[in-house]
């Protein structure tokens, strides 16, 4: 009986030291390249494998999994370019999200969003912004702020109207806003616009808006430049 026993805690021993160094492994392996790939890994929060890369991180994407939130410790990748959080959970953004001051793309697709932080415009590297497939009904004005934002896509979302800073957003060459609520429409004189939110008619570098507030069906306008 005792050897047993004795056998068992060594087992036990030598798999959490595996366990162990296979952590340390990933962690390594990730400050080496700079990329957190974890997509498709059935995960329910961040790993402290991942959380502990900091400021090594360039890329993290966690497509695919069952995040519910993102911890505050998210805020050490002050050198993060890309994250992809795509088909998750996530009803909320934390308020550290905008110290991500490197960040140009960040991706938030099939999420349960109501809205995005109210500082987002302090991604001022930010050049594409996709939350396709939330719940969003407003867009916080300071999105103005986003002086490199060129894409933009707020497609299939809850969105009524469309706030005029977006108009703000000098660089934006594509938006999305396709399957919404939206029930202000245009024609301008400088380009046939059936279907465009009519703050969006000032956005001179807009080259291409996909837009469904007048039809069920989607469908785009493009600018002749």
């Amino acid at each position: 009986m005792g050897g047993c026993c004795s056998s068992q805690s060594q087992q036990g021993h030598t798999e959490h030291n595996n366990l162990d160094r296979n952590k340390s492994q990933r962690q390594s392996n990730w400050t080496a390249t700079g990329t957190i790939a974890l997509r498709d890994s059935n995960l329910k929060a961040l790993p402290s494998a991942a959380l502990g890369v900091g400021p090594a991180a360039r890329v993290l994407d966690v497509t695919n999994n069952h995040l519910t939130y993102l911890p505050d410790q998210i805020s050490s990748f002050i050198n993060l370019s890309r994250l992809i959080l795509a088909s998750n959970q996530l009803n909320a953004l934390p308020p550290c999200l905008s110290q991500l001051s490197s960040l140009k793309v960040l991706v938030l697709d099939n999420n349960q969003l109501t809205s995005l932080p109210s500082d987002i415009g302090q991604l001022s590297r930010l050049e594409k912004l996709s939350v396709k497939e939330n719940a969003l009904v407003t867009v916080p004005v300071s999105i103005k702020q986003l002086q490199k934002l060129s894409v933009l896509d707020l497609s299939a979302n809850s969105l009524s109207e469309l706030t005029p800073a977006v108009a703000e957003c000098s660089q934006l060459e594509e938006l999305n806003v396709s399957n919404n609520d939206l029930q202000v429409c245009c024609v301008t004189t400088a380009a046939a616009i059936t279907g465009c939110p009519q703050t969006m008619q000032d956005v001179h570098k807009v080259e291409t808006c996909y837009c469904g507030c007048d039809l069920d069906t989607r469908h785009s306008w493009r600018r002749d430049m």
